[in-house]
């Protein structure tokens, strides 16, 4: 019986972390076949085209999954009403000006491709909090499989013939068959009644997750925005590369939490402390494995030089986001999404502001230093926010 029930314990955190990685993976495999079988200007390019989609999805996802899971949490009869009730409120009043937007600023063969994009993460992103009730990761993960198989048979499909063009069409084949398959494994989520499930004051509701999720992605792209500014397409790509491997590792912590994020709500103070010290030394080893792991790609895979200070500074970049995962999670339970805001907001400004300053006189090396103190400086405000909390609580 104690085996069974570790077991059952186990495989939520198993699948809910090939099911987070498996985006992630797919593109780090997709970036190694356009940059060493084609062109590395051409995943620059890619890379431009996605921190757009990340941007508008970022925005208008709203904090749909973190505020979603919440209110699953508090009221379980209402679970589908709230999802969509959310879900039409964001896409007529967030995602359809948003996408006829882009048409202003992008050629028309272009903007099909992205708003095609946008609308199709925008769909996937919709359900990420109806996998995570219904524990459904590995149904999810046989989707992100299949979203990947669809690439890898374009190309091996097109070898000969391949043009940048048919690349963009092959991302939104995928991207089209990903939706398609999540909208098939949830049908009765979806009833889209528009006149009952319009309502802007949800907006207002999970406005403070919006703006953490937002700043969450600003603080991880703000890097990659100025690299885009200031160095050559192939270096964005090898940087791309580089911190998309760092961003997997880093991200391992989520995996651990996110299956059992309604249980981490409850848990008293004394528990996230150990949990957070715990996930630390976890995430030391984690860390110095997956750095060799990056090493050997960069080198032997990718065959893209890089310095030994890249995978140092890599390493702290990584490893505090293990002790404030659970820790960001206790916040929110005590409703204190705009002080985890705020700390988002000062890592942007630290690490634009040292991007700026570093990325022409030492490059890449100035950009990770740059990400690198932006996740120092966050670490240090979670620990005093953190003891802060506990003083009050004695007094």
């Amino acid at each position: 019986m104690a085996v069974i029930k570790k077991h059952q314990r186990l495989l939520p955190v198993v699948t809910n972390a090939f099911f987070s990685l498996a985006p992630s993976i797919g593109n780090q495999l997709f970036s190694i076949a356009v940059t060493r079988l084609f062109l590395p200007e051409w995943w620059g390019i890619i890379v431009e085209l996605q921190l757009v989609q990340y941007l508008v999805t970022g925005i208008c996802s709203w904090g749909n999954k973190e505020y979603l899971i919440r209110e699953f949490s508090l009221f379980p009869q209402f679970t589908i009403s709230l999802w969509n009730v959310s879900f039409i409120t964001r896409l007529l009043v967030l995602l359809l000006p948003a996408t006829i937007i882009l048409f202003f600023f992008f050629p028309t063969t272009i903007c099909l491709h992205l708003a095609t994009w946008i609308i199709c993460r925008f769909v996937a992103q919709s359900f990420e909090a109806a996998i995570n009730f219904e524990k459904k990761f590995t149904s999810a993960l046989i989707v992100e499989i299949l979203s990947a198989f669809v690439v890898s048979a374009g190309i091996l499909l097109f070898f000969h013939s391949i043009t940048f063009e048919l690349i963009l069409v092959l991302i939104t084949v995928a991207n089209m068959t990903r939706t398609a398959a999540f909208v098939f494994l949830f049908p009765a989520w979806i009833k889209l009644e528009f006149r009952t499930s319009l309502k802007i004051d949800h907006l207002k509701a999970s406005l403070p997750f919006m703006l953490l999720a937002l700043t969450g992605l600003i603080q991880t792209k703000a890097d990659l925005a100025v690299i885009d500014l200031l160095l050559d397409k192939r270096e964005l790509a090898r940087y791309q590369i580089f911190t998309n491997f760092l961003v997997l590792i880093r991200t391992a912590s989520s995996f651990l939490v996110y299956p059992f994020l309604k249980n981490l709500y409850r848990l008293p103070r004394e528990k996230i402390v150990t949990l957070a010290t715990k996930l630390l030394l976890l995430g030391i080893l984690l860390c110095l494995t997956g750095l060799g792991v990056l090493f050997i790609f960069m080198h032997y895979v990718y065959r893209l030089s890089g310095q030994f200070n890249w995978y140092a500074l890599g390493f702290f970049y990584c490893l505090p986001g293990f002790w404030f995962s659970p820790i960001i999670f206790y916040l929110f339970k005590l409703r204190m999404e705009k002080k985890v805001t705020l700390i988002n907001l000062l890592g942007i400004a630290i690490s634009i502001g040292l991007c700026l300053l570093l990325i022409k006189p030492l490059g890449i090396s100035g950009a990770l230093i740059a990400s690198t103190s932006a996740q120092l400086a966050m670490w240090v405000c979670y620990v005093l926010l953190f003891g802060k909390i506990n003083k009050e609580s004695v007094c």
